[in-house]
């Protein structure tokens, strides 16, 4: 293994950071021994491994360390180390150097030398009213590390109710515990949250009262004062005592209130009007409660972290990226390096479109506060919001991060290094996890149409749709910045799938005749789930897929005329052919046969080249025809130069398995072609996406 270097900003000495590191396949060995070092100064360093390649070696490892201030260098090697120390979880009591973490049968406390935090109530108010599932809880021991153990507390009962799931991340050092709540409207229907707020007791009492009321984004009451512009952080800084909320205007409404002994934490208050849910939704919140001297740096600090750019690429950990072109001489495509970051740098604009006014420009994605307010509350925050008017709503809608926004920010940091797509990454994977993910049944929600076009609220997709499945952002959240229940909607969604379209052939010919992206993006999903965990029902239903559309493109016109269940003017290869959907197949189509060298696979990549070479090109406008569709005949006119990204990698795959100079011709014309719509993402994150 080589070493690898992580870059790291701190404005604390000492800081906690837990973080992801892929390695590549044969690079890092099962059982391998890890040292982390600065200035070769070994830190203290605690990892688990997470994903392995097909070969046994390792993919992915989770990492506790910490790490200096200032902007550091650190070194990640092999070493002759003994594996990671424990601790353990006896009685509902977990002991780590000088902290105490005591869960009790209705709450939890947290002690350290210098002060301690209680969790003394945890209350929602939901119309119609559902039954509050917080206790008796399971305790988990997630991960059992003496740097930063992770404890779970969830409900014992799967019964239908509101669920309070918890996670409780120590800091011994820093004398804090990071707090992620978690409550989910688990049973079917339309509900309405009133309120929902917790009690929280410091080891030192507040002095006085006051309050922060933020009714919503972009507007604050102080100490129930009038309401004024304002974009205040969550926190509350008392003696040697400091709580902190993440991102609480951005989410609001939310509140804080203080007082007598104890704090209440509004994470929705009860003087906002009531917020519109629908059954298997989720809000997670997430709390820094800190204890000492340095309560008020800790709370709420975050270490920023990249990892080498040029090791996550070439990893192939995340997805197929060409590490940074850093030559000299410039890069070698400089048009692309310019263009891909100004989409990245455009996710955010300062005033989206409405029914009279047009879309203002961007604003940069760490400048919140200058952003159009549609894009926060605390439903919509993480998702993208659509032009006004689409897909045929007389109103706003959402996207529910369709294309994967959160994958190709992730992937954008990988490439560039940069923070900011980590930071916006991040959120949009937290907001599929939680708002997106159905829990009542692990289905996935998309857009939706006219009346049903996502509002997050009342107006919302009863279930999933084939043409819009993605797990990459889920795998990526995870591995990256370890979020478990991200890792649990993948595992879900995937489960749905397989009962979609695991065994015979039916199912698969109804989704392929409806749209082409229909198989495309459940094989792309069910590839992401078996390169991060190996599970072999997954890669034996892409099996499956890539046989079926082996089987179709090799003569549609048979498959067509042999059966009722295809509609020939939506179908692939047929009236209803749309280019953009046929890259998607493609690269499901790519990743399986990477990963297993299926004939089939390559034979049907190379008949859906041949086809849009030949049928759909259009080589003095370097792009395609939209759709040659009989029903629809004006997408037969449309040129939409911003769907080429998506399928200019599968001709180039194409040419790959045969060496035909056509495939690569077309697909670098394309390309080129298609750079200028990346300054412009018309649809925001989905056109990011």
């Amino acid at each position: 293994m080589k070493e690898v270097k992580v870059f790291t900003k701190s404005e604390l000495e000492g800081a906690l950071l837990t973080f992801g590191v892929p390695f590549g396949r044969g690079q890092l060995q099962k059982g391998c021994g890890l040292r982390l070092t600065f200035q070769g100064r070994d830190l203290p360093l605690w990892w688990e491994e997470r994903a392995c390649w097909p070969d046994g070696s390792v993919k992915w490892v989770f990492l506790h360390t910490r790490v200096p201030a200032g902007e550091s260098e650190l070194v990640l090697s092999v070493a002759d180390a003994e594996p990671p120390g424990r601790v353990e979880l006896v009685g509902g009591r977990l002991e780590v150097g000088a902290v105490v973490l005591e869960v009790s049968e209705d709450g939890w406390t947290f002690l350290t030398p210098e002060g301690s935090w209680r969790l003394e109530d945890d209350l929602v108010l939901s119309e119609p009213e559902l039954e509050l599932l917080r206790t008796p809880w399971e305790v988990q021991l997630l991960e059992p590390s003496p740097i930063s153990p992770l404890v779970r507390l969830r409900p014992r009962s799967a019964e239908e109710g509101l669920l309070v799931d918890q996670l409780l991340r120590l800091d011994p050092e820093g004398r804090r515990i990071i707090w992620c709540r978690r409550m989910t409207w688990h049973r079917e229907g339309k509900y309405f949250l009133v309120s929902a707020k917790a009690e929280l007791v410091p080891g030192r009492p507040p002095e006085g009262k006051g309050a922060i009321l933020v009714p919503r984004p972009g507007r604050v009451m102080y100490d129930g004062g009038p309401e004024v512009e304002g974009y205040p952080e969550g926190r509350w800084d008392g003696e040697e005592h400091s709580l902190w909320v993440e991102k609480a205007w951005q989410r609001g409404p939310f509140g804080i209130r203080w007082g007598r002994d104890s704090l209440e934490v509004s994470f929705y208050p009860e003087e906002a009007e009531p917020l519109p849910v629908t059954g298997g939704t989720s809000f997670r919140h997430t709390v820094h409660l800190s204890c000492g001297g340095r309560a008020r740096e800790v709370a709420g600090h975050r270490v920023e972290f990249v990892v080498d750019p040029g090791h996550l690429c070439s990893s192939g950990a995340l997805g197929l990226l060409p590490p940074p072109d850093e030559k000299e001489g410039g890069p070698d495509f400089p048009g692309f390096e310019r263009a891909l970051r100004a989409a990245l740098d455009s996710g955010r604009l300062s005033r989206l479109s409405g029914p009279d006014s047009e879309a203002g420009p961007p604003v940069p994605l760490e400048d919140e506060a200058r952003q159009d307010p549609d894009y926060f509350g605390l439903q919509h925050y993480g998702d993208w919001p659509m032009p006004w008017g689409s897909y045929g709503g007389k109103r706003r809608m959402y996207a529910d991060n369709e294309y994967d926004v959160a994958y190709a920010y992730f992937q954008g940091y990988a490439r560039y290094g940069d923070w900011r797509y980590m930071e916006v990454a991040r959120h949009s994977a937290i907001h599929m996890t939680d708002v997106d993910r159905i829990s009542t049944t692990g289905d996935m929600r998309f857009h939706g149409y006219y009346e049903q076009a996502e509002d997050h609220g009342h107006a919302r997709s009863e279930s999933g749709e084939l043409g819009h499945y993605w797990t990459d952002g889920y795998w990526m959240q995870y591995f990256l910045n370890g979020d478990v229940w991200a890792k649990e909607s993948a595992l879900e969604v995937t489960e749905v799938l397989l009962g979609l379209l695991m065994d015979g052939e039916e199912g698969k010919r109804r989704a392929w005749s409806t749209a082409e992206r229909n198989l495309g993006w459940p094989l792309v999903a069910l590839m992401g789930t078996y390169e991060s965990t190996g599970d072999v029902r997954a890669l034996e239903c892409a099996r499956q897929i890539a046989e079926y559309i082996e089987k179709f493109t090799s003569d549609p016109d048979k498959e067509v005329e042999g059966t009722r269940d295809v509609v020939w003017w939506r179908t692939a290869m047929q009236d209803g052919c749309k280019p953009f959907m046929l890259g998607i197949v493609m690269e499901g189509l790519e990743r399986y046969h990477r990963a297993t060298g299926d004939r089939k696979a390559a034979r049907a990549i190379v008949n859906m080249a041949r086809f849009l070479v030949e049928k759909m090109w259009l080589p003095h406008r370097a792009t395609f025809i939209y759709e040659w569709n009989a029903y629809n005949r004006k997408h037969r006119f449309q040129r939409p130069h911003d769907l080429v990204p998506l399928f200019v990698r599968g001709l180039g795959y194409a040419y790959e398995l045969t060496g035909d100079d056509t495939f690569r011709e077309v697909s670098e014309k394309a390309f080129h072609g298609c750079l200028w719509t990346l300054y412009d993402p018309s649809s925001g994150g989905k056109s990011i996406g």
